[in-house]
């Protein structure tokens, strides 16, 4: 797998994504009566509506989102949905196991919602995301943008179903976060492409090693998450899947989440997949990735 420079053209705000959702603050919405079926209601309880979309693939709830916006999330998840189903070479022999009681996956948008420190956010069987119309997120709502956030959240969400329960939680965070990046190219203009970048990078922030940080808490660094940490992940994926690195492929992710389905660890399942053990990319990663960077 060859990988150019992508440019997407389109800024992305500081604290769009984060690692850890936190409650969010209500504004002015419809009364919401009906409670939230998805699994994500183990999170936070957010009812919704009673009025839900339902296209192929998703069902679509919403805090009074309107079926014309919810219409257009659904065409653009269905369409990144099956864009991702064949980079990944998942077929129709490939069982996505979504939780009990679920026979699609769950998108809910909201509408009436904000919080500083998040905007989407993937869980097992679906994701959360802002609603198209959202008053207080319109410049994040350019189409090709939004369409690479829905690719992000995706991927996520096709890791979880893949693996099939919660167990997806023990996959490394450099390993889905940085995978999530390379896919959707959301985070594209802060990529890493030369060891002078690098280099700019370890002079601003620290030489953290990104195969250090194998859970969703990072070090307490301003700025770190989005200028730091996502481009090393980024990297990171970037070396593991081009044959001018580790030369995987997507296919070769999609079994090391078939293997973790199957009681596998996420470090024995990349060690087969990957052809390295995890101990050894941490100890000899920057090696590695400044012998691979121009």
């Amino acid at each position: 797998m060859k990988f150019p420079r992508v440019s997407p053209g389109w800024p992305v705000a500081v604290g769009l994504l984060v690692w850890l959702c936190t409650a969010c603050d209500s504004v002015t919405a419809p009364e919401l009566t009906e409670p939230c079926v998805s699994w994500c209601n183990t999170l936070a309880p957010w009812p919704h509506d009673g009025n839900p979309f339902q296209s192929e693939t998703f069902t679509i709830y919403s805090d009074g989102v309107g079926h014309e916006v919810l219409a257009e999330l659904a065409e653009i998840a269905e369409d990144v949905l099956a864009d991702l189903k064949a980079q990944f070479q998942i077929t129709a022999d490939v069982a996505l196991v979504l939780p009990p009681g679920q026979q699609k996956l769950h998108v809910y948008a909201y509408k009436y919602r904000y919080s500083a420190e998040w905007a989407a956010r993937a869980f097992w069987g679906g994701m959360m995301i802002f609603s198209l119309d959202h008053p207080r997120l319109a410049e994040f709502t350019e189409r090709g943008h939004y369409r690479r956030l829905v690719t992000h959240e995706l991927v996520h969400a096709l890791q979880n179903v893949l693996v099939g329960s919660t167990h997806s939680y023990s996959t490394h965070t450099w390993f889905e976060e940085g995978l999530a990046e390379v896919v959707s190219a959301l985070d594209a203009e802060r990529s890493i492409w030369t060891e002078a970048a690098l280099d700019q990078r370890i002079a601003e922030f620290g030489e953290w090693n990104p195969i250090a940080i194998d859970n969703d808490i990072l070090p307490d660094i301003e700025n770190a998450g989005v200028q730091y940490f996502n481009p090393m992940f980024e990297l990171t994926m970037r070396y593991a899947l081009d044959d001018a690195g580790l030369g995987r492929s997507l296919r070769d992710v999609r079994d090391v989440f078939l293997d973790m389905r199957d009681g596998t660890s996420f470090s024995s399942a990349f060690a087969a997949m990957f052809g390295l053990s995890v101990a050894d990319f941490h100890d000899q990663y920057f090696a590695r990735i400044r012998a691979y960077l121009p």
